[in-house]
């Protein structure tokens, strides 16, 4: 009992070091990830986007049609999400504007789908669908054909090539949790797991906060006396750089 006793006490500030790092890379993620949106939103500004649904909501029909012709935003989605908020527009002028530049969108991602099936490169084949996807434009069962067809061109490129797993578990991500759960753990069983797939796994336990599994995967490759991942061994660390106090990784 003492025995026990004295390791629990040396083991439970250890244990609290581990999630304090991991709570203070976490922080730190997120305040990497803030500053990619706050240069978005400044491109966003210049560009004159930011008011877009202002100009929509009152503007007047000449305002809202000379935005429409010149809305040209770098987020695509953004853009389908304007052009469809002004297709509720009173003016038939301002309507017609939105579904011409709508219109021309569809067009452009089914001429592209179509030049990349032809061509049978799937990697082609992957992004022209993953574009149209990303646009916005594809609702209900359209949008999950257009998935499937993604995700199975997708699953072929990882068979022949596993520089795609943290692509393809993006995909499961965005389409189905519960099997990218699956598949990320089988690939993490690996004897070595890519590191952009290590990277995917840190990101994915933050977002969730599922800390446990942090600390497990720094301490299988301990264990199993594997040279720890770049992305591993830096972002536990997080903000703390290389102080004295770090526990050795």
């Amino acid at each position: 009992m003492g025995f026990g006793g004295l390791l629990f006490i040396e083991l439970i500030p250890r244990l609290d070091f581990d999630y304090q790092m991991i709570e203070e890379s976490s922080d730190f993620e997120r305040y990497l990830k803030n500053r990619r949106e706050v240069k978005f939103i400044d491109l966003a500004v210049e560009l004159g986007t930011m008011g877009a649904f202002d100009i929509l909501a009152t503007g007047t029909p000449e305002e809202k049609k000379r935005f429409l012709i010149n809305f040209n935003p770098p987020d695509e989605r953004f853009k389908v999400e304007v052009l469809e908020k002004a297709l509720l527009d009173e003016d038939i002028d301002v309507i017609h504007y939105a579904a011409t530049e709508l219109n021309w969108i569809y067009e452009k991602h089914g001429i592209n789908i179509q030049k990349t099936d032809q061509s049978g490169d799937l990697d082609k084949i992957f992004k022209s669908y993953n574009d149209y996807i990303e646009s916005g434009l594809l609702k209900g069962d359209v949008l999950l054909i257009a998935q499937k067809k993604a995700l199975n061109t997708l699953k072929t490129l990882f068979d022949k090539d596993k520089s795609y797993a943290a692509k393809l578990l993006e995909f499961y991500k965005n389409m189905d949790d519960k099997k990218c759960q699956i598949h990320l753990e089988r690939l993490l069983e690996e004897e070595e797991p890519d590191a952009e797939v290590v990277n995917f796994a840190l990101e994915y336990y933050y977002e969730k906060n599922w800390y446990e599994k942090i600390i497990q995967m720094k301490e299988r490759f301990i264990k199993n006396g594997l040279e720890m991942p770049y992305h591993l061994r830096n972002d536990i660390k997080g903000a703390y750089g290389d102080g004295e106090n770090m526990l050795d990784l």
